[in-house]
């Protein structure tokens, strides 16, 4: 049989992915937006205050005869004496003369030094442009309007002196000539009230909390190698999501949720076993479930449409995904289409077939590979499907690995292909023990099970990896226990109108045993 080798694939980052990493956190996203709205607007109600500022802009203007004209070099001048101004706006020497010009010191009721560091903190100065001969300088309080105005007049008072004090030091960067026809004057100051918007900050809050929250829910989201759709399996694997199961919930397992915790802890474990036979496929199964069963055997079909007899080997990574249920369901599925099909357990270190099923049988897959029985018919148990035969695993051998890798099992297989259509083997999980490895000649194609918020991505690379060292087909990924709700997909709008044809399976052809 052909088997193509095809490499796992690097978690992929697309617009899907983020609009999935929004719908799965959108709660938390929304709590922790709410959050930081709320800090944002009692931070600045508690903190932020009115702040009072003053605002004059300057500008060197050049006085001119009648005969003169302006030149490159008196603009260029006094480009630089306006930025020379913005520079010493930041230092000390125009807060210096601040408070000398006008005894803020004694205003303020403080010393000349904490004076001119107060005022050098009230002070702000900008250009529009690196061209202009114009600045701006803003004096901002946090106390009164009179505060800002009294440090604005000062500064407007010494501002010409302060720039004969630059130009005067630099005489390397402006030229007499350039400075000659050149005068400083200087605009009427405005006073404004600054209020601190709490809406503004609450916004700024919420949005700050809300990227903060997607970019964290993220990195978690690349980080997060679980299964919980089809989409996580698809953008780590190369291979095909061949089935996808919803979740089967009965009423008995809605009741066992509400049992508190304490009543749970109370309940006697040994003595309380799942009922499997609840979730075997009848008239009273869900549509959903009965579909997308169906929706898996015609994968399978066309996976390996030129075998006359597939044998088809279901395994998982690890236990506990579900793969023996699925495993039933198939093959009841397969014998519901008219073909003659063989379940077998070849699980036979943990056989779960007699809680499927209700029933047992000493007599198995293990007697039959160690010669213990010969005929075929001694090891079938009927379960009451029509078209269907199962093989229970029988008693637990000490060496399943030796017997499912030996010639008599090549032989059985072989045999099985003669008389079934189909046949059907419940398979160990890879991961955990060698089994399914050693059948990989005999069989058609292996079907791995992964389950929703259960499985691993990085298992079942691992899985995907120890079949394809031993040259085993892989069929693809069924996908088992999927919230469709969480994932944005109920069952009614998946099946659409085409979900009223389930009233109508009262008159299919089930066997009458069928639950």
């Amino acid at each position: 049989m052909s088997n193509e080798i095809r490499e796992t694939k690097e978690k992929e980052i697309s617009f899907s992915s983020l609009l999935q990493v929004l719908k799965k956190n959108i709660l938390i996203l929304l709590i922790v937006t709410v959050l930081f709205g709320a800090i944002g607007g009692v931070y600045s109600f508690l903190f932020q205050k009115t702040r009072y500022v003053a605002k004059a802009e300057f500008y060197v203007k050049n006085i001119l005869g009648t005969s003169d004209y302006i030149t490159d070099g008196m603009l260029t001048a006094g480009a630089k004496i306006a930025s020379s101004c913005v520079e010493v706006a930041e230092k000390d020497l125009l807060a210096i003369r601040a408070v000398e010009a006008r005894g803020l010191d004694k205003y303020f009721g403080k010393t000349k030094t904490e004076s001119v560091k107060f005022v050098k903190g009230m002070i702000n100065a900008s250009k529009t442009s690196v061209d202009s001969q114009a600045f701006s300088v803003t004096v901002t309080s946090a106390r009164s309007k009179e505060e800002a105005l009294k440090v604005m007049l000062a500064i407007q008072d010494v501002m010409t002196d302060v720039v004969k004090e630059i130009t005067t030091a630099s005489p390397d960067a402006i030229s007499a000539s350039d400075l000659a026809p050149l005068e400083w004057v200087e605009t009427e100051n405005d006073i404004s009230t600054v209020t601190p918007s709490k809406l503004k900050m609450a916004i700024v809050g919420a949005a700050f909390g809300f990227i903060l929250s997607y970019v964290v829910c993220f990195i978690i989201f690349i980080n997060d190698t679980k299964v919980y759709d089809e989409e996580s399996v698809k953008s780590s694997f190369n291979y095909p999501i061949i089935g996808s199961i919803p979740q089967w919930i009965l009423e008995s397992d809605t009741e066992s949720a509400k049992l508190s915790r304490k009543k749970l802890l109370q309940r006697d474990l040994s003595k309380t076993t799942r009922k499997y036979t609840d979730k075997l496929i009848s008239q009273n199964t869900p549509f959903a479930i009965t579909e997308s069963f169906k929706q898996l055997r015609t994968n399978l079909c066309y996976s390996i449409a030129a075998e006359k007899c597939p044998v088809f080997a279901v395994t998982s990574d690890f236990s506990g995904v579900g793969k023996s249920l699925i495993s039933t369901n198939l093959a009841i599925t397969f014998a519901q289409l008219g073909k003659k099909t063989l379940l077998v357990e070849g699980d036979l270190r943990c056989p779960d077939f007699k809680h499927i099923f209700s029933a047992s049988n000493t007599v198995g897959l293990s007697e039959l590979l160690s010669g213990n029985v010969e005929k075929l018919e001694d090891a079938i148990t009927d379960v009451g499907y029509d078209n269907m035969s199962v093989i229970f695993s029988g008693r637990i051998p000490p060496n399943p690995s030796e017997l499912l890798g030996s010639d008599r099992m090549k032989e059985l297989v072989e045999a099985w292909g003669k008389v079934y259509d189909v046949v059907i083997i419940d398979l160990p999980p890879v991961f955990e023990v060698a089994d399914a490895g050693v059948m990989s000649t005999l069989v058609s194609g292996y079907v791995l099970v992964a389950r929703s918020d259960h499985s691993d991505t990085t298992a079942l690379a691992g899985a995907v990896d120890n079949l394809r060292r031993v040259h085993g087909n892989i069929c693809g990924f069924v996908i088992n226990d999927i919230n469709m709700k969480l994932g944005g997909i109920n069952a009614s709008r998946k099946y659409g109108k085409y979900g009223k044809y389930a009233k109508y399976r009262k008159y299919s052809i089930y066997s009458s045993s069928d639950r």
